[in-house]
């Protein structure tokens, strides 16, 4: 798990830092002078959530998988334009894919606001079982 959170601070550090050279300078010869930087904040900004969410662990549970979901929807339609573009979708899995697309954007945070709304209303104590 250390590893893990390393790589993922290094990752977020440096692609940000990519990010912002390719912005102010429009080469990547920069980079390099961003990178402690935002490895730096990177850090403090997890663990800042971290401090915030770790009271409540039913709020956590909910947030990361929303947060799954929402990744999950950049990947799919990421997944669907390049296929478009290959031209490899027949009708069929091309409306197919565009269910799953629609069911990701608009099902999901339905459930989860749901979800959420859910254990607002009802009380820890009152469910048996």
């Amino acid at each position: 798990m250390y590893g893990t959170v390393i790589t993922c601070a290094d990752g977020y550090g440096r692609a940000n830092a990519e990010s912002l050279s390719l912005i102010t300078t429009k080469t990547t010869q920069a980079t390099e002078k961003y990178v402690m930087l935002w490895t730096t904040l990177t850090v403090i900004g997890g663990y800042i959530l971290i401090a915030f969410f770790r009271t409540n662990g039913s709020v956590v549970k909910v947030c990361h998988d929303y947060c799954i979901c929402h990744r999950t929807n950049f990947f799919a339609y990421l997944n669907y334009t390049l296929a478009k573009s290959e031209g490899t979708l027949s009708r069929g899995m091309n409306i197919y894919a565009l269910a799953g697309i629609v069911f990701f954007y608009l099902g999901l945070p339905f459930y989860f606001f749901i979800t959420i709304f859910l254990k607002l209303l009802v009380k820890p104590n009152t469910i048996k079982g």
